[in-house]
């Protein structure tokens, strides 16, 4: 059945395509012949009613004649497709005046096609038949973009199109008149031997370079990019500063409306852009670099293109429709599914190869250096809408200048911050924080004070990363160091609820530790002594060449101890049958996905490491010693100042505890009045807490310092607010 179906289709196709073709071989054929050849062509060729002659007659037709008459009807339609698909409609884009509009960009949209006007405003399109019923779209900075139907453009031929001026962009930000400082962001300029390039300017391709970390209003004083290669005498690049689109993510509406082009008249060469107009910016930005070509270089280009048959490559094309193809460096043809997907590769000839190497050689290329790093470059255009992320960063940087004391108008921002009975006024805060960064040498901070409610101020200065040119930033991740005890703590109160832990239960009779074993005080350690640090173990044992030892009776004083919370965590994973990574994964299921925590953890994912700033110590920046092998009670969280106030937001709302937990939380549970130094200020130990008294003020929180980092919280439950800070300086004061 199968069979006889498929042979069916075979000669129905067969005799259509011969039917077709009848009046354009009346010319050669007479019209008795023509019907005896289509009537023998319908049959079975081994079909028993045929006659030899018949037979030997259909031999013939097919081997000499057939054949001839296809070649000649598909010699006369690739010329007149080809005559047809090479017509070239020349317009101008003008302004009201009458004035060619230089650069303007013409497109359409979701497809691979965009040119961009020359100096005069003039352009070339050649049409093509893929493009018929679609709407071309027209663009230039300063102007409303225009959309005009393709078939209408194709019929008309306009000898000029008008657009009409629109205002700047940009929203306009009011900044005091200070003293700015200075300095880079963006990707720092680094030798490599990789290259980005535009490989042609006739489809208006851009490469566009995300420009994040805007944690304030910041002037863009000039940008900068490297020129790797380029073969020919001069080269015209706009550089192009883009929105973010909200949806996509992807390079959005121009920002500006002033056209910023400088002309490279050698072959290795830095380009600096300096925007005329004051260009402040308040948020994450793409800068964009557009090649656009003169007349002269357009014709040479064309000239090129024509002077090398590469019809092989459209060969290979056709054979395998329905995927992306394009040629890669080693002159391979690679076809991509709609996912990018790579499908199959193509090998060309050695002659093959040759042609497109002298074709190459002969077209004007246009490169950039770049390092093979990050994902952060797209390439595409900004009138069609089509952008593709590449594997590397372009070697850009942006200076830009920001005020010196922070003062500039922000609606987030207000002059003072009001909690309760008190009061802060936020410049005098600033001032004092910036005087404290600079004597303590103190690289980054993130900064939040909160109530039960809300944010009500939110502090980000200076360097992530002081090398790269990375400012702190709303995404940058500090180690909050010690501050994961408390968090550990309130984790810990989950299960004191649930009923699996018991807070004076001893955690011997839970999980036998081995490393104690040789002091049986340990069998009295319990997990109120852990939270409270009444243990008698050490800090940390690698303090005392490695070993795990006891310094009082288990309850009865108080040292500080990591090693107690290390043990705990053990035991809280024996209970649930779990390891480290277990119990991250419950940590986040009972604690930080209920609370909305995002980048708060104990063990780290790919982001939290990649908006990690770097550690510095006195200064100068120091190796991170963070490994993310041990779910770390006492020391492994990692978070950012936001984020991590949500947290602290539910203590001061008694959210996620019974309020019996809640008050064992916050009991005293060890006087801290005879302990001198030893007390560091608290006048108490809770359960994970420090309590201290300011004033009439009763607060409760904790320090944390890792090598390069240090943070610290507080919270008032009366007043109901508090506020954390996070910083990559191993010192911080009092």
């Amino acid at each position: 059945m199968k069979y006889n179906l498929m042979f069916t289709l075979r000669h129905f196709f067969i005799f259509y395509l011969a039917r077709c073709l009848t009046a354009a071989r009346k010319g050669f054929l007479g019209q008795k012949q023509i019907d005896f050849e289509l009537k023998s062509i319908c049959f079975c060729p081994k079909s028993p009613s045929l006659s030899r002659h018949r037979r030997e007659r259909k031999k013939v037709y097919r081997n000499e004649n057939l054949m001839r008459y296809l070649l000649y009807i598909w010699v006369f339609l690739s010329c007149v497709s080809k005559i047809y698909s090479q017509e070239t409609i020349s317009s101008k884009i003008i302004d009201e005046n009458g004035n060619g509009i230089p650069f303007a960009t013409i497109g359409i949209i979701e497809k691979n096609f965009g040119i961009v006007t020359f100096e005069d405003g003039s352009f070339n399109l050649v049409h093509k038949q893929e493009y018929v019923g679609d709407t071309l779209v027209i663009s230039s900075l300063g102007f409303k973009q225009e959309k005009i139907s393709y078939d209408d453009f194709l019929s008309k031929k306009p000898e000029s199109i008008l657009l009409k001026e629109t205002a700047t962009l940009l929203n306009e930000i009011v900044v005091l008149p200070e003293k700015l400082f200075f300095y880079e962001m963006g990707f720092k300029r680094k030798k490599s031997p990789n290259h980005l390039g535009i490989s042609s300017p006739l489809k208006g391709a851009t490469v566009a370079i995300l420009i994040e970390n805007i944690s304030e209003p910041v002037l863009i004083d000039e940008i900068a990019i490297v020129i790797r290669k380029l073969n020919m005498d001069s080269v015209q690049l706009r550089c192009r500063i883009f929105d973010v689109n909200r949806e996509t993510g992807l390079p959005g509406s121009d920002l500006i409306d002033e056209n910023l082009i400088k002309v490279s008249t050698q072959k290795e060469q830095e380009l600096v852009f300096k925007p005329k107009k004051d260009i402040w910016i308040d948020h994450a930005f793409f800068v964009g670099f557009e090649w656009v070509m003169t007349k002269e270089q357009f014709a040479e280009l064309q000239q090129a293109k024509e002077a090398f048959n590469t019809d092989f490559i459209d060969e290979i094309i056709a054979q395998h429709l329905g995927y992306k193809a394009n040629v890669n460096e080693n002159k391979r043809v690679q076809f991509r599914d709609e996912q990018g997907k790579l499908i199959k590769k193509v090998n060309l000839t050695n002659e093959q190869t040759d042609i497109l190497n002298e074709k190459d050689a002969a077209s004007p290329k246009l490169q950039f250096k770049i390092k093979m790093k990050g994902t952060r470059t797209y390439t595409g255009s900004p009138i069609t809408g089509k952008w593709s992320k590449n594997s590397h960063e372009a070697l850009v940087s942006v200076r830009v200048g920001s005020n010196t004391k922070k003062q500039k108008s922000d609606s987030k921002k207000k002059n003072k911050i009001s909690f309760g009975d008190r009061e802060i006024v936020v410049a005098e805060l600033e001032d004092f924080l910036t005087e404290g960064m600079e004597e303590e040498s103190i690289q980054g901070l993130s900064m939040v004070i909160f109530d039960q409610n809300k944010i009500l101020y939110h502090h980000l200065q200076g360097n992530a990363d002081v090398e790269n040119g990375i400012p702190v930033n709303k995404n940058t991740i500090f180690e909050a160091a010690s501050l994961s005890k408390p968090l550990f703590a309130y984790f810990i109160m989950k299960y004191v609820d649930a009923g699996i832990l018991d807070l004076d239960r001893p955690l011997f009779e839970y999980l036998p530790y081995e490393d104690i074993e040789h002091d049986e005080r340990y069998k009295t350690i319990t997990a109120r002594m852990v939270l409270s640090h009444t243990t008698g173990f050490p800090n940390w044992r690698d303090d005392y060449d490695g070993q795990l030892f006891i310094s009082f009776e288990p309850g009865t004083d108080y040292q500080y101890s990591g090693e107690g919370f290390q043990y705990l965590a053990k035991v809280l994973a024996h209970l649930l049958e779990t390891n480290d990574i277990g119990l991250e994964q419950v940590f986040q299921e009972k604690v930080a996905q209920p609370l909305g925590l995002k980048t708060t953890k104990f063990l780290q994912d790919e982001k939290n490491f990649s908006n990690k700033a770097a550690p510095y110590k006195n200064g100068v920046r120091v190796e991170n010693r963070y490994s993310n092998d041990v779910f770390g009670a006492a020391f492994s969280v990692h978070s950012e100042a936001k984020d991590f106030s949500i947290w602290l937001r539910a203590l001061l709302n008694n959210k996620g505890l019974t309020e019996d937990s809640f008050t064992e939380l916050f009991k005293d549970q060890f006087q801290m009045e005879e302990q001198g130094e030893d007390s560091e200020g608290a006048s108490a130990w809770t359960l994970g807490f420090g309590k201290y008294q300011l004033g009439d003020a009763v607060l409760y929180g904790h320090g944390g310092n890792n090598y390069g980092y240090t943070s610290g919280f507080f919270i008032d439950r009366e007043q109901k607010m508090g506020a954390v800070l996070f910083t990559n300086a191993d010192q911080v004061s009092d």
